[in-house]
């Protein structure tokens, strides 16, 4: 089963996500509202995939790709964003994620 986990801070849209994920017969095995969560999560989990908002409080969906790219290889990053600058969106892709959506 593929193990996924969740981070935007926005709750409904995290519970939407998280529901289409256990429709979809993958586990959802984390949530986050914020980065410094997301590090603290990776210190014990290793999901196969993280799904994250570009736009987070405190750091930015961009700077935590490249954290995870770095220290966290193994898992798979896929950026939700809704921005349209093509200079932002290449930041995001530099970032290094699998998919920006």
């Amino acid at each position: 089963m593929i193990s996924v986990m969740v981070v935007d801070d926005h709750t409904v849209l995290r519970d939407e996500i998280s529901h289409v994920i256990n429709l979809e017969k993958m586990e959802d095995i984390a949530e986050a509202s914020r980065p410094i969560e997301v590090k603290e999560k990776l210190t014990e989990i290793q999901p196969d995939i993280i799904i994250l908002d570009i736009h987070l409080h405190g750091e930015s969906g961009i700077e935590l790709t490249s954290y995870i790219t770095q220290y966290h290889s193994t898992s798979k990053v896929l950026i939700l964003t809704v921005a349209d600058d093509k200079q932002y969106l290449q930041s995001a892709h530099d970032a290094g994620p699998q998919v920006t959506y």
